[in-house]
């Protein structure tokens, strides 16, 4: 995510009553093992965030979701690209 660390990008989103993950659901530590066995990438597999839908998720909770997406990977990437 163009070096935005997973844990801010969380944070970021928890403001919006959105919860996601830094690991995949089957993960236990800072390392997805379902990403470094799909890509090979410990980059990748260490700055890896998880969302979840379910049967009741609406279409309006995912617009919702990407609007709040876009808006705070913006901010987060603006103040990367300042450092």
């Amino acid at each position: 995510m163009n070096n935005i660390k997973p844990e801010s990008f969380v944070h970021a989103m928890d403001k919006h009553e959105i919860y996601i993950s830094t690991n995949t659901a089957c993960s236990s530590g800072d390392l997805s093992t379902s990403v470094m066995a799909l890509y090979n990438d410990t980059k990748r597999a260490t700055s890896t965030i998880r969302i979840s839908i379910a049967s009741i998720t609406t279409n309006e909770d995912i617009n919702t979701f990407i609007k709040c997406f876009h808006e705070e990977y913006d901010k987060l990437k603006g103040l990367v690209n300042k450092e």
